[in-house]
């Protein structure tokens, strides 16, 4: 198949190398950047997008392929044209594991394209062995101790599978996700249903001192990194030689002394301002069948019962 590369000049020299390495049934003829025509005089493998347009239409091509499927308008673009297109996932630019397991899947037809979530929390248990004043997940409200279910983990991955091409990051976290024992349970689903996500358990390292070897192996065989909330209670040192005992790959986050302050009694903010300067306006979450921006719509619950 002989195609051009379309989308930004800066990501011409990454997909060129992409589709050389793992997919070398795919013929570059040249490349195009929508937005810089200039460049089509400045290079003799350059196109100006009318002279792509007109290469596919006068057969010299088979396909366009939109260097990252990120630029989902560029993809739009093309379909308008009611030209054949196809786009690179970005996901694919980042994992060369992927790539090798994969490489029917670096190109796909514009109407197969699935979006990539960058990251999802979940909690493994709604309350916490801490009672921090101002948890933003509210953790120190929740009365009665409260797990998550597995069985509707697992479905919810399912449907993650069906929705999203790709999720990059994936934290477990709480509450306290040390306090549910059957963590090993869900760690060894989210690592059959996500083979290629980072995930990580997000804790404030109480228990971890107290970790069993037998416990530790689920972290190291699902290749499941632990990063501690560096609070000002915390024996530290006594966290971190543990886990170097354990063999698990960790970090340490930054020391937290204060908390924001998420709420107003009045409720006599601006909505609109509020969520465009929101901090964790990215940090999607996942309850119960249920994906919002962050936790706090999910957990507002707590707060409302107080």
């Amino acid at each position: 198949m002989k195609v051009l590369i379309f989308g930004d000049y800066q990501d011409w020299s990454k997909a060129i190398d992409l589709l050389e390495t793992y997919r070398r049934d795919i013929v570059i003829v040249g490349c195009c950047d929508p937005f810089r025509p200039q460049l089509a005089d400045l290079f003799g493998t350059a196109y100006s997008v009318e002279k792509a347009v007109k290469a596919f239409f006068d057969n010299e091509i088979d396909a366009i392929i939109v260097s990252n499927a990120v630029n989902h308008e560029q993809s739009v673009f093309l379909q308008n044209c009611n030209i054949k297109n196809f786009a690179i996932g970005n996901r694919f630019y980042r994992n060369s594991r992927l790539c090798e397991d994969r490489p029917d899947e670096i190109v796909l037809p514009f109407e197969q394209l699935k979006p990539e979530l960058s990251q999802l929390e979940y909690h493994l248990a709604d309350h916490c062995n801490l009672n921090c004043a101002g948890c933003a997940h509210f953790s120190n409200l929740v009365k009665e101790p409260k797990y998550a279910d597995k069985e509707q983990f697992s479905k919810d991955l399912d449907q993650l599978g069906r929705l999203f091409a790709h999720l990059y990051d994936f934290y477990f976290l709480g509450g306290e996700p040390f306090l549910n024992r059957n963590m090993g349970d869900f760690i060894r689903e989210a690592r059959k249903k996500m083979p290629y996500t980072n995930i990580t358990v997000v804790s404030n390292g109480i228990l971890i001192p107290f970790m069993k070897e037998e416990d530790a192996k689920v972290f190291c065989e699902n290749n499941i990194r632990i990063s501690i909330s560096n609070y000002e209670c915390i024996d530290t040192d006594k966290v971190e030689n543990r886990l170097k005992d354990l063999g698990i790959e960790y970090e340490m986050r930054y020391e937290r002394k204060n908390f924001m302050k998420y709420l107003s009694k009045a409720a006599d903010d601006d909505v609109s301002k509020v969520f465009e300067n929101c901090p964790n306006k990215r940090c999607t979450f996942l309850g119960e069948g249920w994906i919002s921006t962050c936790g706090q719509p999910y957990y507002i619950r707590y707060f409302n019962e107080y």
